[in-house]
């Protein structure tokens, strides 16, 4: 039998059994066994397994099946989308368990996709059997032909979009934590790591931090407002500390005071100066 005249057969035998409205059709076992049987054969039940294989898999229905039917029986013939639907609910229920491993959306989307797939097959049927190429089997690689396309395309977008936006709300959750911890610091005093804390909640969050961040960066301006007015303060008592040692003719005291904050004032002047004046 060759693939052309195979093709051919199933074909006219999808037609006849359209026309009988649903009734399906009685044929022959035997005839359809030699009609489809496979080429090379070892032993006669062999070819009844082919054939029956091979109508299932072109969505024609056999009862009793050929394998059990005894030879020279009547066995009846049914085609439609039974098998279809069976292709494609297996599908979907190998994704929607895998998706639901993952996480349970996924394997809802999944599920939903899968469930308009058997729509597709239960309430389109005909129009679906009519516009598929004649090429393919229209048994469960149909369903899986009209299932694939929904639950791998459609459903792997929709489960890439799930999966950005559950790795977002997780940056978003950690770059709180973060931002809370840099708040922490500056109430400690410790710039230096808050700065540090609200640079790594940025990168996590990709600048979409939450809304009291504004709060914490203010916080952060104060607090080094109050280091640079502590600085400045500190720098002006070393520097009274040197001219009063100097009118006092402590020069050496009054070096080592300034030695302490160069570029402040006229401090490096003053430090030439009392060097001079302490030799």
């Amino acid at each position: 039998m060759t693939d052309a005249s195979a093709r051919g057969r199933i074909r006219a035998l999808q037609q006849e059994i359209r026309r009988s409205a649903g009734a399906g059709i009685a044929r022959s076992r035997d005839g359809l066994v030699d009609e489809f049987r496979g080429a090379g054969s070892a032993e006669a039940g062999d070819d009844a397994e082919f054939a029956q294989a091979f109508l299932r898999m072109n969505g024609v229905r056999v009862r009793p099946s050929l394998t059990r039917a005894d030879p020279g029986s009547q066995v009846q013939l049914q085609y439609g989308n039974r098998l279809a639907i069976e292709g494609a609910g297996a599908l979907t229920a190998v994704l929607v368990i895998a998706g639901l491993v993952a996480y349970w959306a996924y394997g809802a989307v999944l599920l939903a996709l899968g469930c308009v797939a058997v729509a597709l097959l239960v309430f389109w049927w005909h129009r679906l059997d009519r516009s598929l190429p004649a090429w393919l089997p229209r048994g469960r690689l149909t369903g899986l032909a009209v299932a694939a396309p929904l639950l791998i395309v459609i459903g792997g977008v929709l489960c890439l979009i799930i999966r950005h936006n559950r790795t977002d709300d997780a940056n978003m959750t950690q770059a709180s934590a973060l931002v809370r911890q840099a708040d922490a610091a500056l109430d400690q005093g410790d710039i230096g790591t808050a700065q540090q804390l609200l640079f790594r909640a940025e990168g996590l969050s990709h600048g979409k931090l939450p809304a009291f961040t504004e709060d914490v960066r203010a916080h952060l301006i104060v607090k080094q407002l109050e280091g640079l007015l502590a600085e400045q303060n500190r720098k002006e008592g070393i520097y009274d500390e040197a001219v009063r040692a100097a009118a006092a003719q402590r020069y050496a005291e009054a070096v080592k005071r300034l030695r302490e904050i160069p570029g402040f004032r006229d401090a490096d002047s003053l430090l030439r100066e009392y060097q001079r004046n302490a030799r």
